[in-house]
């Protein structure tokens, strides 16, 4: 590192405070995120943060690498995801902070007389180091969101098709809601899991609530019932409404639905405690 380059470098880092206080005062209330003026409390994490952007900035000077950045991009796109942070609100803060960032930069040059050539190499090489960490910070924040959804969504389709112990042999399901075949999936792998874990003799696989039923939902219920026999477990299927009724002869689903169905819930329950009594 030059001379020149380690002037700059222990400038930014002197003024550190400043250069996040300027910033940190150009937040408004236009918005309820941890970028607005109103939410006080969120000040302290903001400067933390940017003191450290800062340093990996800087850091941009040295001949050496350094994680810094990398680091950064890391737990504050984990954090702004976490605070539900939308990503077109945090490149706005990219694009204001890289003025107020590049004015001081400027700034030392007036003051320290560094000719325009250098001048000019510094705005290249920063320029350049923002774009980078935008692109990998949109990359990794993108990945964070995507998991959050995922996980979000098995918890939904949990929660939408749950496995209910009538009795000690007894368990019923509702298949709730529209259900594609990655749902499908879940349902088939979440119900085995749990009807094994139960020790279930019967499970009932209520329709009524399903809407929208296609082929590759009435092929993922005739699996079910296939892995169900093979577990030594009597699946019993009731809830035909019309409509499905309509949609498992047009898939032929009715010819190999080898199990017993009855048209309600209600008429289900009452079949087994008649059995159960005998």
């Amino acid at each position: 590192m030059n001379h020149k380059d380690k002037g700059l470098y222990d400038y930014l880092l002197e003024n550190a405070y400043d250069i996040t206080e300027k910033w940190i005062c150009t937040r408004d209330n236009t918005d309820d995120t941890i970028y607005s003026s109103q939410e006080d409390c969120d000040v302290k994490v903001l400067r933390q943060q940017n003191g450290t952007f800062i340093k990996g900035m800087a850091e941009t000077l040295l001949d050496a690498e350094s994680d810094t950045l990398r680091e950064w991009i890391k737990n504050v796109a984990g954090h702004r995801v976490k605070e539900n942070t939308p990503l077109q609100n945090v490149l706005g803060q990219f694009k204001r902070f890289r003025g107020i960032f590049i004015s001081f930069v400027d700034e030392y040059a007036i003051d320290n007389k560094i000719e325009i050539k250098k001048v000019l190499s510094w705005h290249q090489s920063f320029h350049q180091k923002f774009d980078e960490v935008i692109s990998m910070f949109i990359k990794h924040f993108q990945q964070i969101t995507d998991q959050k959804l995922n996980y979000q969504r098995k918890i939904i389709y949990d929660l939408s098709s749950p496995v209910m112990p009538l009795s000690d042999q007894v368990a019923i399901v509702p298949l709730i809601g529209k259900i594609d075949e990655e749902r499908a999936e879940i349902i088939q792998e979440k119900l085995i899991q749990k009807v094994t874990e139960l020790n279930s003799s019967y499970l009932i696989l209520d329709l009524s609530g399903l809407y929208n039923l296609k082929e590759v939902v009435s092929t993922s219920i005739l699996q079910l019932v296939s892995m169900l026999k093979l577990l030594g477990v009597q699946p019993i299927v009731c809830g035909f409404r019309p409509e499905i009724v309509q949609t498992m002869v047009k898939y032929n689903v009715d010819e190999q639905l080898d199990v017993l169905t009855f048209s309600s819930l209600g008429r289900a329950i009452e079949y087994l405690r008649s059995f159960e009594k005998e």
